[in-house]
């Protein structure tokens, strides 16, 4: 686990992203969109309580999935490192950066909707006295690689944060860069229907009894 205190400089931003240098690793490869593995939670605590708690894989996991062909290649090939399945597996190990999206509530890509230019909205950084940490729960470098007896050395000194700020004049900066109190965190979970998998076995029926989902269901996968 890793924390990150976000810059009391800033006031709003649309988004946020981990940047990691990946070295270069021989004989073997990366995993095809090895930025997919690389990071597993992320948490924001505000005063020490969590106020916030996502699971990064799983989102974007399900956003690539409601990509067309067209928009999941770019996109993988910016920000989780995909090389592309025209290059050899001595070449996939060579060195690459990722762009893993710190996936804020706004996060468009927190949503099964594909790809749209609209944007999700503004994040408002300002917590007076209480600076917002964001705990970031890393994976082993085994589960990036193909071979996990062949790993990547480490990566310590080659990640940093990333932001994009938005500009505003100095009333809507007062007006958006402090929301406490008011702005709400809406967006999707994901509930295990089930208290893991069951084996089954042809013809013979097999019963699952669960009192979930509740609520407002959007979709079961």
């Amino acid at each position: 686990n890793f924390s990150y205190y976000l810059p009391e400089s800033l006031r709003v931003i649309s988004s946020m992203f981990l940047k990691i240098v990946l070295p270069a690793i021989s004989g073997t490869s990366y995993k095809a969109n090895p930025g997919l593995y690389a990071v597993k939670t992320i948490r924001f605590l505000s005063a020490g309580q969590e106020a916030y708690h996502c699971d990064v894989a799983q989102y974007l996991r399900d956003y690539l999935e409601s990509l067309s062909d067209e928009h999941y290649t770019p996109f993988t090939k910016t920000y989780l490192g995909n090389q592309g399945s025209a290059t050899t597996a001595v070449s996939n190990g060579v060195t690459r950066t990722l762009l893993i999206p710190i996936l804020l509530p706004n996060s468009a890509y927190m949503n099964r909707s594909g790809f749209n230019t609209r944007g999700r909205g503004i994040w408002p950084c300002l917590t007076g006295n209480n600076r917002l940490e964001v705990q970031i729960t890393m994976a082993p470098n085994t589960d990036v690689c193909e071979d996990a007896s062949n790993l990547p050395a480490s990566i310590s000194g080659a990640c940093s944060v990333l932001f994009h700020q938005v500009d505003m004049t100095s009333e809507d900066v007062l007006k958006y860069s402090d929301a406490r109190g008011a702005y709400s965190v809406i967006s999707r979970r994901f509930t295990e229907v089930t208290n893991g998998y069951q084996a089954a076995t042809a013809n013979n029926k097999v019963s699952l009894t669960t009192n979930q989902p509740i609520g407002c269901v959007t979709e079961l996968i």
